[in-house]
């Protein structure tokens, strides 16, 4: 025969064993449940990680046109390059496409550049206008180095610093296992369209012509 304190103690136990615990675990594999969390019934399938990339389709509005940056690491397309006529506005620092009709009536400024479309490391491209190697012109350390900067680019990340003391660009390349570049996938007469939308000089009333001139403005 059970004492009392023993028939209590059992009791307790039938009773532990028979609590269905927090309403929580009562609805688990309740599929209303499931139906009212709708997406987020699973949080493991929408986690991501901080590195993780979300995916979207970038539309090219703008691409600069300009020299590689100091702290940059490029990749140049030589199938996508065309040797033309650039002005180059020292003040303002922007470069403008020249039509063909109105080179000879350019008074300054203009020079013959190899555009390019170059990429750096963070996958921004950009169009560098190259020196190109006119025989006619005077040696120049800059150019030189520019055009050996941009040929080894074809094949290697590089970097071009400017070393003002030594007058010429210093190229580094870079130390570790960088990723294939990734150039846009557009046709390079659509990439000049978009650099140079507002940088034409297509008419002779084009500010830069008049400016020239010493018309109004």
């Amino acid at each position: 025969m059970q004492k009392p304190s023993e028939r209590i103690i059992a009791e307790e136990k039938i009773e532990a064993k028979s609590d269905p615990g927090p309403a929580s675990d009562q609805t688990t594999n309740d599929p209303r449940v499931d139906q009212a969390l709708g997406i987020f019934g699973n949080l493991s399938a929408l986690e991501v990680k901080p590195g993780d990339q979300v995916g979207a389709r970038e539309i090219l509005s703008t691409i600069g046109v300009r020299r590689p940056k100091n702290n940059e690491f490029l990749r140049v397309d030589p199938e996508r390059s065309l040797t033309t006529v650039v002005y180059t506005d020292e003040v303002e620092g922007e470069a403008y496409f020249v039509a063909p009709h109105l080179r000879p009536i350019m008074i300054a400024g203009c020079t013959a550049k190899l555009l390019v479309l170059a990429v750096n490391q963070a996958g921004v491209p950009f169009i560098w206008p190259v020196p190109t190697d006119d025989e006619t012109q005077r040696k120049n350390a800059w150019n030189e180095s520019a055009r050996a900067g941009f040929h080894r680019a074809k094949i290697d990340w590089v970097k071009l610093v400017g070393d003002r003391v030594a007058g010429q660009y210093r190229i580094f390349l870079a130390e570790g296992e960088l990723p294939a570049p990734r150039f846009p996938d557009k046709p390079f007469s659509e990439l000049l369209a978009i650099a140079f939308n507002n940088r034409l000089i297509d008419n002779e009333g084009h500010h830069v012509i008049k400016a020239m001139r010493g018309l109004t403005v």
